[in-house]
């Protein structure tokens, strides 16, 4: 387990973490009872075809190559995959 700083927490006694856990810097535990069924979720996926499933872009499918990687909204390339130019 690895734990960044600064790392706050009120008490420290009701904080149960398990095996090959990395809590990152800036991260604050309100511990004043059991802190229960925390789920964190990371906020990136791959991007290579490989590594995911790509579902169909519906309606702003035209406006995008089959390589390239759309985000935002409005929608955008922000840049090409598989090696594509």
């Amino acid at each position: 387990m690895t734990v960044g700083s600064p790392f706050i927490c009120d008490y420290g006694r009701n904080i149960y973490i398990g095996d090959h856990v990395s809590v990152n810097m800036n991260c604050t535990f309100v511990d004043c009872n059991e802190i229960t069924n925390v789920q964190l979720y990371t906020a990136t996926h791959p991007v290579e075809f490989a590594e995911r499933y790509i579902p169909d872009l519906d309606s702003q499918s035209e406006k995008f190559q089959t390589y390239a990687l759309p985000v935002g909204n409005p929608c955008r390339v922000l840049r090409k995959i598989n090696g594509n130019k």
